[in-house]
C-alpha cells in the first residue's frame, strides 16, 4: 500500500497497487480503441496543470459526492532514468485511447509518474470501478507495449471521495 502521493495526503490510505504481470480476469467494459482519433485525442498535462486539475476535482467531488478515480502509472525495476522517462511518455501517449473528453491525463511527477483522472463515473461499487479501469488500461498497454516494457509498469488507484 505504501505512501500516498503529495496531492493525496488527506484521508485514509486508498491505494491499490496492481502489478500488471498478473493475469486479469476483469472485464474491460466498452472498447474505446475503435473511437475516432479526434474523440480520443487529449493533450498531456504538465505536472503543474495535472496537480491543479486534481485539486479542482477533489473540491468538486467533496461538494457533489460524485466520485472520480485517479490512476497513477510508474515504471519499476532497474531502468535508467532516461529509459524510465521514455517508457512513461509512451504510456502517457497510450492513455489517450483509454480516456474520454471529461478525463484528464498528464505528468503527476515529471519523467517519473504519469496519471489519468477519470471523472463523471457511475457511483457503482468501488471495486467494480477500479476493476473496469484496470482491465481497460492494462489490456490497451499489453497490446501496445513490448512484453518487457509492460512488465515494468505498475498502476495505483485512488478513488474519491474517500468515504
Amino acid at each position: 500500500m505504501g505512501n500516498q502521493p503529495d496531492a493525496l495526503t488527506s484521508g485514509p490510505d486508498r491505494e491499490g497497487i496492481v502489478n500488471l504481470r498478473q493475469p486479469s480476469n476483469l472485464t474491460t467494459g466498452d472498447d474505446v480503441s475503435d473511437a475516432p482519433v479526434s474523440d480520443r485525442h487529449h493533450s498531456a498535462l504538465s505536472e503543474t496543470a495535472f496537480h491543479h486539475m486534481i485539486s479542482l476535482e477533489r473540491k468538486r467531488t467533496e461538494r457533489s459526492r460524485k466520485p472520480f478515480l485517479l490512476m497513477l502509472l510508474n515504471a519499476n525495476g532497474g531502468l535508467a532514468k532516461d529509459q524510465k522517462a521514455e517508457l512513461l511518455a509512451q504510456t502517457l501517449s497510450l492513455l489517450s485511447a483509454c480516456t474520454r473528453e471529461t478525463d484528464a491525463a498528464g505528468w503527476y511527477k515529471n519523467d517519473s509518474v504519469v496519471g489519468a483522472m477519470f471523472t463523471e463515473i457511475a457511483a457503482e461499487d468501488r471495486n467494480t470501478i477500479v476493476g473496469t479501469m484496470l482491465g481497460r488500461v492494462s489490456e490497451h498497454l499489453r497490446s501496445n507495449l513490448s512484453h518487457q516494457q509492460f512488465d515494468q509498469v505498475s498502476i495505483s488507484f485512488y478513488l474519491f471521495p474517500d468515504d
